[in-house]
């Protein structure tokens, strides 16, 4: 059994926390942040968080889930972790 949502969502929260300050922002307005046109991590921080996520949540991310604008924001991010989980996509 996968991890539910709110814990996938509070992981990659702290994840980037842990990297440096965070936007000032309600809750509802960071989960829809795109993280990488916000400039919180580069190529090699994404490189970083998608090895961080296999790890932790044991996953595997297909070329296909890259393309997704919602992978680069924490709402589509931690959906896509469980969608994956549950063998939904």
């Amino acid at each position: 059994m996968g991890a539910d949502r709110d814990a996938v969502v509070n992981w990659l929260h702290d994840w980037f926390a842990r990297r440096g300050p965070l936007p000032d922002l309600p809750r509802a307005e960071w989960l829809d942040l795109d993280f990488f046109e916000a400039g919180l991590v580069d190529s090699f921080g994404i490189m970083e968080l998608i090895t961080a996520i296999e790890q932790q949540f044991g996953v595997a991310f297909q070329a296909e889930h890259f393309e997704r604008k919602s992978f680069f924001k924490l709402n589509g991010l931690a959906d896509l972790i469980v969608q994956i989980q549950r063998g939904a996509v």
